[in-house]
């Protein structure tokens, strides 16, 4: 993955193993929140707005991972 590899770029070699633990709390606690929050988003206003809500948050994190 490309941010784990930027990461460790950025790390010395001695915190290497904290940039894997804080990756892998990122990810897994990113799909586990956004899983949810969709479920609930599809639950409210059914599959197609909450596509289309992804796809907008999607599109407003885009400068964010652009600016590295």
């Amino acid at each position: 993955n490309a941010s784990l590899a930027m990461m460790y770029e950025r790390a010395p070699a001695s915190a290497y193993g904290t940039v894997s633990a804080l990756w892998n709390i990122g990810y897994d606690g990113g799909m586990g929140v956004g899983g949810a929050a969709f479920g609930v988003a599809a639950a409210h206003s059914g599959f197609p707005a909450a596509f289309a809500l992804t796809a907008v948050v999607i599109l407003l994190a885009l400068p964010l991972a652009r600016r590295s």
